[in-house]
């Protein structure tokens, strides 16, 4: 047996006698899941995600969608998410999408407002057609005057079981995700820092091995804990919750190596960081402030599309967007395995480099 695969059983289990890594990796995902679920997957609120597709900038469009606005405002228990798209083009992911034409608005010109639903019409989507078309012949009125000058146009786009985009299944793959990312790239490493200050790595200065050895088996023991749990947790919370995922050969293998995939860059990642700064309270520091706001512009729980320009274009160069939107993607009908290679060349990348540095830098001693 090999030097890396003793040192791996060994990582795996004093791993499983720590109850707070227990606690952090297994329990907490799990009671997440169940809070978020009966707070938000049952609630009578209802946030309608909606899609806004104008040919050319149009400032009736604008008028449109705050009239929109302060129409929701007056009814209790109902929010909408406009997410304006830059290209119209673009495939549909929201369950309801407004299209403007070019002449929307303007002066004895009939014009239309597209509306495309895609997935379920449950009783919440067909409530907001009925208040859309409530107001397009509303503000027909007091723009124009003119009472069917604009007309709904209903489309419905087949989405072939598009209701794994509900609340419980974009929570399922969140909390997936999160878990990946939190626990790999903060919570292993964190460990590792406290063994290192507390002087319990010395010893294996005079084990006849080499850095990269222990570094190696540290990363394999996460990854096999760490994986194994995810793959179970993800399609059992989705089964529980009946979301209704795609299940393929396909989507399972892709799923699988993402999770595996992920786990290794995001832990080779807080390797890293542990491995170039020395000082350990100043590792800790840093891992706890990079937390945040990764987590934060990651499109885990806050859907990055609702967020400003600027900052849309910073989150969507993060890592972890490639990854948490890559995860997803292998739930949908039309997935195939050829989407995620991009992705998967980048986190592959990531633990390459990471780790080649790691292995150089790495010190036993706390500084």
């Amino acid at each position: 047996m090999s030097i890396i695969s003793v040192l791996t059983w060994i990582e795996i289990k004093a791993y499983l006698r720590n109850w707070g890594a227990i606690f952090w990796t297994f329990v907490y995902p799990v009671a997440l899941l169940i809070l978020l679920s009966l707070v938000f997957g049952g609630s009578n609120a209802y946030t309608a995600r909606i899609e806004i597709a104008s040919a050319q900038p149009n400032p009736i469009v604008d008028e449109y969608i705050e009239a929109l606005h302060d129409r929701v405002a007056m009814l209790p228990g109902l929010d909408i998410q406009a997410i304006w798209l830059e290209n119209p083009n673009t495939k549909q992911t929201a369950p309801i999408r407004l299209s403007f034409p070019a002449e929307f608005g303007r002066a004895n010109t009939a014009s239309s407002v597209r509306v495309a639903v895609t997935g379920e019409v449950d009783a919440n989507v067909g409530g907001m057609l009925s208040l859309l078309g409530e107001l397009t012949e509303t503000f027909n009125r007091i723009k124009t005057g003119a009472r069917q000058q604009f007309a709904m146009d209903y489309v419905y786009a087949d989405s072939n079981a598009n209701n794994s985009s509900n609340y419980n299944a974009f929570l399922v793959s969140g909390l997936t995700a999160l878990t990946v990312v939190s626990t790999a790239m903060f919570g292993f490493t964190t460990v590792l820092v406290e063994m290192r200050q507390n002087g319990a790595l010395k010893m294996f200065q005079i084990f006849p091995m080499q850095k990269r050895h222990f570094i190696a088996s540290f990363v394999l023991s996460r990854t096999l804990v760490l994986a194994l749990f995810c793959i179970a947790f993800f399609y059992l919370a989705n089964a529980a919750l009946q979301t209704g995922i795609s299940i393929t050969g396909q989507s399972v293998f892709g799923f699988a190596l993402l999770l595996v995939l992920g786990t290794i860059a995001f832990l080779s990642v807080g390797l890293l960081l542990v491995s170039l700064i020395k000082k350990g309270s100043t590792a800790v520091a840093i891992i706890n402030i990079v937390n945040l706001p990764i987590i934060f512009l990651s499109d885990l729980f806050i859907p990055v599309a609702a967020m400003p320009a600027f900052i849309r274009n910073i989150a969507e160069l993060s890592p972890v967007y490639l990854f948490v939107n890559a995860m997803r993607s292998v739930t949908q009908p039309e997935f195939v395995i050829s989407a995620i290679g991009p992705t998967v060349a980048t986190l592959i990348g990531i633990s390459l480099v990471s780790l080649m540095i790691s292995s150089k830098s790495f010190q036993w001693r706390t500084v």
